[in-house]
């Protein structure tokens, strides 16, 4: 199962990244009940889930709802398989543990439900992009070569570095202070 899931959320690429959220932290974590409670209110899945309705999810590649229902020690292991299959795709380093990125998952995803903002096509795909621009935003990619900021650039485009700037201004500084440091 983790393989399929690793391999779906690395190249679907449903959601626009316009569409993601920089917001990916809130001032506690949000635990996975957390995550789940208002996802079973807000009906993006269903109080009486089972592991029936989670194959299905996986046969038909929704990430987010694999997320939702998945639990901690689960949610590590994806992340660490994402982690390693960026360092062999990409050669690229993600230093911060898995266990940071869980956190910053569940928050966006849980702002993502408060918001509103979870649909139908963001039930696929969004899932590798949000773990790819949170490394990115806090300057945990890293190829040994490029700059961050172009990085993330080159990647997400100019609208996702000026509303970084704008909606996370100490992310962006650090970012600005990894890249001074790195020269």
């Amino acid at each position: 199962m983790l393989s399929v899931l690793i391999l779906f959320f690395n190249t679907a690429v449903y959601a626009s990244l316009s569409d993601i959220s920089l917001s990916t932290h809130r001032r506690e974590a949000v635990s996975d009940e957390q995550l789940g409670k208002i996802a079973v209110e807000n009906g993006i899945i269903p109080s009486e889930a089972d592991q029936d309705y989670l194959r299905k999810q996986i046969e038909e590649q929704n990430t987010t709802i694999v997320w939702i229902l998945a639990n901690r020690e689960s949610k590590v292991r994806m992340i660490e398989a994402l982690k390693k299959e960026f360092s062999t795709q990409e050669e690229v380093t993600i230093a911060r543990p898995a266990l940071y990125y869980v956190d910053e998952i569940n928050g966006c995803f849980y702002r993502a439900i408060e918001d509103g903002t979870i649909n139908d096509e963001r039930k696929k795909g969004w899932l590798g992009k949000l773990f790819k621009m949170a490394a990115m935003t806090v300057g945990d990619f890293d190829d040994g070569k490029t700059n961050r900021i172009g990085a993330l650039r080159a990647w997400a485009g100019e609208e996702i570095v000026e509303r970084l700037k704008k909606e996370q201004p100490d992310r962006y500084e650090h970012l600005m202070e990894l890249d001074k440091r790195d020269k």
